[in-house]
């Protein structure tokens, strides 16, 4: 059935030329432009100018599409059952809105989400284009390319030239070359020497082709650069400028059709465009007015966790959130050490590889490879491998904290719920990466769901999905091997009882199985809820009803505690040997013979006060911290006699030190921080100085005990921050 996805027009957008072109402002005698005698326009649609501000205009494109849309665009037959072949029958919008005005020799800047087939949408319309001019009637010797396409990593620049001749008709129609660094640069000269019609590089080699006499840009009839956010960013910049003006010297006044394509344009990327790109370049945005700059097919979650706990956890939250041990999964790390890290020591059940900028370059195709391939099921990446790499049904996508460019999380998250399946992202954050979550939210337009660690009893539904999986996949012939030791088992435990602890042994969970905050992933913990009948002020009033009704060793050992948003509750995790005390709690109440107010074991997170001040500085200004410390500030809300109680100074750190090397040292020795305050001078430096305020008073004592400990080679100094 035929749908209209546009609600009515759709609009392209030609940009009316502010800009100084860097090449001359003659057009091609072959381009024929909307003011000439032959429209192009496809029906019912209007070129717009381009503009930052035209909030007016709703480009707002549904994710349906006509189903014949594909004959309406190709019109040979061959390409259409070729792509058919690949499951492919109809374009996306990116590629029907981009698919004319390319094939009329527009210069274009094509933005949309990223996983919405951008890579197609300017190969094949090129594609069709070349062969409709007749270019590859045959293979010529020496030829010089027709098109160049410019990636920013060698692994996109491989996924491109693997797509683009996945639209060959016969094998040697024609030559697609792969340049970038890391191979041999003389065998890569001798093939573009013995002709090519399409290539697909990397900025640095495609400099190094040129500037020794290989690669040369005489026939070159268009140029891309994908990712173009990136390659014009300031690292790439010239090197971009630099190429343009290689292919000016050589094609003189005429100038190739230049197109750019990519998730994110910052409004610095329109401008640097405009000296590239034709006054009458078109502008196909299908992100603008849809609010979510992220694919909208993706579930985004957030789940509060220490990093000294993030590789025991992260085990759990692939079997729970990514599907099963079936799964496939990509870990974003900030630094190759953390991806090492997680590789060596996180309990992930599934195959496991790393892909980051010291692996060899081959080691890194072959790694990349066997996870498009199935091979493995998680691949553990820096930011190497986030931008562009299509690989198909990524069920999760998990970071291990939140990106600070708004672009990474986008493009990251990206690389799941692509092509209309279904993906989840989950990011990994501490208290003091609050403000980078809502910063995240607000930016993108999405709002992430605060979630817990996983619990036993969903760890076990999880396996036992796979488990079943993997039963079900059992050939008969070999079930009577096992027959006799079946028989000895049901004799000594039972039917029922037998099939239980083999299924407990296959899934791996023959021990008791320990508990995990909701609220920060520790290990040996138990989230309760109390829930009172109206709305209090300060959470001085829930610790006064914990001290009235349990012993105090047990609140000694509460952490985390947090307010409901509503003021009618709070949340706080209790030691896990302090269960049975506070479940004999719920259970009086259950049964009538005790008073007061409702508790119950957490099941999920509720809606809770966030803390103030995430991006204040300690000063009041908005100035950002040294040595990655937050400067968060205590919860203005807070009870002043329980911030006396809880609130210590630590001094004598190390200048250099980061906040990440402090809150582990004393995460190792047991106090945790609920929050920290970093002391800076004039020049905003760090002055070794902080208050930090503790999870709970047994933090406090245990932290006064580390007075004159030595870390990172100096004596610590640590008291009640009230004195001082």
């Amino acid at each position: 059935m035929s749908k209209n996805f546009t609600g009515g027009k759709r609009n392209f957008a030609t940009a009316n030329g502010n800009g100084k072109e860097s090449f001359g402002e003659k057009p091609r005698k072959n381009f024929i432009t909307s003011e000439g005698k032959k429209d192009f326009k496809p029906k019912n649609r209007d070129w717009d100018s381009e503009s930052e501000d035209e909030d007016t205009k709703k480009n707002q494109i549904e994710a349906k599409h006509n189903q014949d849309n594909m004959s309406k665009y190709i019109k040979n037959a061959k390409t259409i059952e070729i792509l058919n072949k690949r499951g492919i029958t109809y374009l996306f919008p990116i590629q029907e809105h981009c698919f004319q005005a390319i094939q009329a020799g527009k210069d274009l800047i094509g933005k949309d989400r990223t996983g919405s087939g951008k890579t197609l949408g300017f190969s094949l319309p090129l594609i069709e284009k070349l062969r409709n001019e007749g270019n590859f009637t045959s293979i010529k010797k020496k030829q010089t390319p027709y098109m160049l396409v410019v990636v920013p990593t060698r692994e996109l620049c491989i996924q491109v030239a693997n797509e683009i001749n996945t639209l060959k008709h016969t094998d040697n129609e024609f030559r697609v070359l792969q340049i970038y660094g890391g191979v041999d640069v003389r065998e890569q000269a001798n093939q573009i020497r013995d002709g090519v019609e399409i290539v697909v590089g990397t900025p640095g080699r495609i400099i190094d082709q040129y500037e020794r006499g290989a690669l040369m840009f005489h026939s070159i009839i268009a140029t891309v650069l994908d990712e173009a956010d990136q390659m014009l960013n300031f690292g790439f910049q010239e090197d971009i400028e630099k190429i343009f003006g290689f292919i000016k010297n050589d094609k003189g006044e005429e100038r190739p059709q230049n197109l750019l394509f990519s998730a994110t344009m910052p409004s610095w990327v329109h401008d640097i465009a405009r000296k590239f790109l034709r006054e009458d370049r078109v502008l196909i945005d299908l992100v603008k007015n849809l609010g979510n700059k992220t694919s909208q097919d993706v579930t985004h979650l957030a789940i509060n966790c220490p990093y000294f706990q993030r590789t025991e956890a992260i085990g759990d939250v692939i079997l729970c959130y990514g599907g099963g041990a079936h799964s496939r999964v990509i870990i974003f790390c900030e630094t190759k050490n953390e991806a090492n890290e997680i590789m060596l020591k996180a309990n992930i059940k599934q195959d496991v590889q790393v892909l980051h900028g010291d692996i060899p370059q081959k080691q890194r195709e072959i790694t990349f490879q066997g996870f498009r391939e199935g091979k493995f099921k998680c691949l553990v990446a820096t930011n190497v491998a986030a931008r562009g790499l299509d690989i198909p049904e990524v069920d999760l996508i998990v970071q291990l904290e939140p990106p600070k460019e708004l672009d990474a999380y986008i493009h990251r998250s990206g690389r799941t719920g692509r092509a209309g399946k279904k993906g989840v992202c989950i990011t990994f954050y501490t208290k003091k990466q609050q403000s980078l979550i809502e910063r995240i939210e607000k930016k993108c337009h999405i709002k992430m769901q605060k979630v817990g660690a996983p619990q036993p009893a969903d760890l076990i539904r999880a396996s036992q999905n796979d488990i079943k999986k993997n039963l079900m996949s059992v050939n008969r012939t070999v079930l009577g091997i096992f027959k006799e030791v079946s028989v000895d088992l049901i004799q000594e435990f039972g039917p029922e009882e037998a099939l239980e602890r083999a299924i407990a042994f296959i899934s791996g969970f023959t021990e008791k199985m320990k508990q995990r905050s909701l609220l920060c992933c520790l290990e040996g913990y138990v989230t309760y809820i109390v829930r009172t009948p109206s709305e209090f002020r300060g959470l001085g009033y829930i610790w006064g009803w914990v001290k009235n009704n349990f012993p105090a060793e047990c609140t000694d050992r509460i952490k985390g505690m947090k307010k409901f948003a509503d003021n009618k509750g709070a949340v706080f995790d209790v030691a896990e040997e302090d269960k049975e005390v506070f479940d004999a709690y719920i259970n009086e109440l259950a049964e009538g013979t005790k008073q007061g107010l409702e508790l119950e074991v957490a099941t999920t997170i509720p809606e809770i006060e966030e803390e103030g001040g995430y991006s204040q500085g300690y000063n009041g200004g908005n100035k950002s911290a040294p040595n990655g410390f937050s400067f968060t500030n205590t919860n203005p809300k807070m009870d002043p006699k329980l911030k006396r109680e809880l609130e210590i100074f630590i001094g004598g750190l190390p200048y250099d030190c980061k906040e990440k090397d402090v809150t582990q040292h004393f995460d190792k020795n047991g106090v945790q921080f609920s929050s920290l305050r970093a002391l800076s001078g004039d020049d905003g430096k760090f002055k070794g100085i902080i208050f930090a305020m503790c999870a709970n008073q047994a933090g406090v004592k245990k932290a006064l005990t580390l007075d004159g400990q030595k870390f990172m080679g100096r004596p610590l100094r640590i008291n009640m921050a009230c004195k001082k």
